[in-house]
Order: structure tokens, then sequence, then C-alpha cells
């Protein structure tokens, strides 16, 4: 975990410390723990996510998290129409 000092000094370095940590406490996984792959859409049932995604979670980086998380939002939109 980062180390953010908090010094009255610098204001905008402690600023950008607090949003760098803050973006990457901020992607957390979507994951409900009802994992269940779907057969015809092939996502799991409980998040959405791709085998791909679920398996590329770990190492991704925060854009790519972001990215995944744009997707889920995507694909729930054209999945769930009561949801619009």
């Amino acid at each position: 975990m980062k180390d953010i000092s908090i010094t009255p000094d610098n204001p905008a370095q402690n600023n950008d410390q607090y949003n760098d940590l803050a973006a990457s406490i901020l992607v957390s996984s979507p994951c409900i723990s009802l994992c269940r792959m779907d057969d015809e859409t092939g996502l799991c049932e409980g998040c959405a996510r791709t085998l791909d995604e679920i398996c590329d979670w770990a190492d991704a980086d925060d854009a790519e998290k972001r990215a995944i998380l744009h997707a889920i939002d995507l694909r729930r939109g054209s999945h769930n129409p009561s949801q619009q």
C-alpha cells in the first residue's frame, strides 16, 4: 500500500497522492459471490463478466478494470430492459 504523508507544506502533492490512492481503491470487483456461468450468454449470472474478464481481473490495472465495469453496465442495460 502507498505511504501517504499528509503535510501542510505541499497541498498539491498531497492532493495528487490522495487522488491516486482513491482512484485505485474505488475500482472494486463486481463479484457478488453468485458465481454461475450462463451457457447461453457466456456471462456470470452474478456479476455479468465473461470468463476471460473474471480470470484477467486480478492482473488488470485500474483502467482495464474500469473498462470491464463499463462493459458490464452496457451488458446489463441490453439484457435487462427494465433497468434502463
